[in-house]
């Protein structure tokens, strides 16, 4: 996969987060209270840090997806699925 490509997946994937970032907060939220292990509810909490400070992008933020990204995926339909440090996976 192209470079490029998994720079315009992680931006929608991201954007698509952002829009709904009500919903995904109050997920987030609730394993940053309640998570079995520190790490989870770390990075829950910074998961819901970083949704109320970015906004949407408009181009690749090299330094938010180091703090966020886990990897992408290659569907066998070729789609590809985002998915982020705390589990949470977009496909776009």
């Amino acid at each position: 996969m192209p470079a490029e490509e998994a720079d315009k997946a992680f931006i929608r994937a991201w954007n698509l987060l952002v829009g709904h970032s009500l919903r995904y907060a109050a997920s987030f939220n609730g394993l940053a209270r309640d998570g079995e292990y520190e790490l989870v509810r770390y990075r829950a909490r910074e998961m819901v840090r970083l949704l109320g400070e970015r906004g949407r992008l408009r181009e690749f933020d090299y330094g938010l997806c180091n703090q966020v990204l886990d990897h992408v995926e290659v569907t066998d339909a070729g789609r590809l699925v985002v998915i982020f440090l705390r589990g949470t996976q977009v496909t776009v």
